[in-house]
């Protein structure tokens, strides 16, 4: 199977074809609710290393309204972002332990929930060893089709 992620757009909206249908759907039932999706911010469907270790299934991450915002339209952090999607090596594959990104709402989040793990295994370790996959509904709703 070939990367979807691969024809990701540059520029917003954040978008693959095969999934704009669903996603315009989801969004006209949810609009400016929590469960809109920000199709202004890069999709985070999965996060770390694929071959991690551990990996923690979560839900539709929160939106943190102008944080995110401006976090997500930095182009270091867009690249990461982009890096993680296409599989690229990356010295901290949960990029939100990467100490360039300490003024993100991301990094402080993970940072408070994985302090305990943190402590004991350090920051790049659990960045290595963690990966993190987004249960979303919308995939619920495409596989009952």
């Amino acid at each position: 199977m070939n990367n979807p992620w691969i024809d990701l757009p540059f520029e917003s909206p954040f978008v693959i074809k095969d999934d704009w249908s669903a996603i315009e759907d989801f969004n006209s039932k949810n609009k400016q609710s929590d469960y809109e999706i920000k199709t202004s911010l890069f999709p985070e469907p999965y996060i770390g290393n694929l071959g991690a270790h551990v990996v923690l299934l979560g839900l539709n991450p929160g939106y943190s309204g102008n944080a995110d915002e401006l976090d997500f339209t930095s182009e270091y952090f867009k690249g990461l972002c982009r890096d993680n999607l296409l599989h690229e090596k990356n010295e901290y594959p949960l990029y939100y332990f990467n100490p360039k990104l300490n003024h993100t709402s991301g990094y402080k989040w993970w940072k408070q929930k994985l302090r305990e793990v943190i402590c004991e295994a350090g920051a790049r370790t659990v960045a290595n060893e963690l990966l993190v996959l987004e249960y979303f509904p919308i995939i619920q709703n495409v596989l009952n089709q």
